[in-house]
């Protein structure tokens, strides 16, 4: 199987055909509710690092919401693939678009795990990481379904949930990496 250039190229040309005005429509709605629920103020005063935070969660949200629904137009039906590790078997039989397939679903939630954690702390367990990626993925692929603009998938249930664990375990090297620099830090100071 070979991968070139130009097939990952054609990959990210497809995955990222969304207008800019749905995105951005989709970006200020979540900022905007994160904000409203979460709120900007921390101890009675405005909160800096906690908005640009929520901002990047809701620009991260915004724009898996155009890779997997704004770019998609509605299909006739309803459809759903419950065959797990199809596309595994489609890798094996030499498809690279089914790889790279692959690859974009855990990348595209490598962010997922690592900024749920970094705002929340009370969501720095493997377990609520977990809990969320798969809680996330879920209602992407139940709205695709729904609104036919997408097929219902275990691989990418999966796929994604990968990708939000391998983001937490890098937001978890990043904890550590920082801790031993301020430690370091401590005793030069």
């Amino acid at each position: 199987m070979k991968i070139s250039w130009y097939l990952i190229l054609s990959f990210l040309q497809r995955e990222f055909r969304f207008s800019t005005t749905e995105w951005t429509l989709v970006f200020l709605l979540l900022l905007t509710g994160m904000l409203f629920i979460f709120g900007m103020k921390t101890r009675g005063r405005y909160d800096t690092d906690r908005t640009v935070r929520l901002g990047t969660l809701s620009f991260y949200m915004a724009m898996v919401a155009g890779v997997t629904l704004l770019n998609r137009d509605p299909m006739p039906y309803h459809q759903w693939n419950f065959s797990l590790f199809w596309s595994h078997d489609a890798v094996r039989e030499g498809s690279a678009g089914s790889l790279l397939q692959i690859v974009g679903n855990i990348v595209m939630f490598l962010p997922w795990g690592f900024l749920i954690p970094y705002i929340w702390k009370e969501m720095r367990s493997f377990s609520c990481v977990l809990l969320a990626s798969l809680g996330f993925t879920r209602m992407i692929e139940c709205v695709q379904f729904i609104t036919k603009r997408g097929l219902f998938e275990l691989d990418d249930i999966v796929h994604n949930t990968i990708g939000g664990i391998l983001g937490y375990g890098i937001f978890m090297i990043w904890i550590k990496w920082k801790d031993r620099k301020e430690i370091g830090e401590s005793y030069v100071s």
